[in-house]
């Protein structure tokens, strides 16, 4: 193969990768402080919707979610919001002993 088209084939290897990384990255981003936004890439449930339930509601949802389950009461609930969906994870005497994802208005079990 002749050497100019080697360089060729390489330099366009070398701008899709840079391509493909740089455009995962700008677009994992939220603009102007709203994750919600089309070019934010972080959310898949509710794009340009409201977020759903707060931490607190999540918190206290998750809580109750233990305590019906598994009859006992837990100390301690938090939560992460992973873009597309919420994870809560509950904590008694400062072990995690359930964890629990929040997408789409439902809770489950993980």
């Amino acid at each position: 193969m002749n050497s100019s088209l080697k360089n060729y084939l390489l330099i366009a290897v070398v701008v899709l990768l840079l391509f493909n990384v740089f455009n995962n990255y700008i677009l994992a981003r939220p603009v102007n402080g709203n994750s919600n936004s089309f070019f934010s890439g972080g959310s898949c449930c509710r794009v340009g919707g409201s977020p759903g339930a707060t931490s607190e509601q999540l918190q206290q949802q998750g809580l109750a979610y233990y305590a019906s389950s598994t009859g006992e009461t837990a100390e301690d609930a938090v939560v992460k919001n992973f873009g597309c969906h919420q994870e809560i994870f509950i904590y008694k005497d400062g072990e995690l002993v359930m964890r629990l994802a929040y997408a789409n208005g439902r809770l489950f079990e993980i």
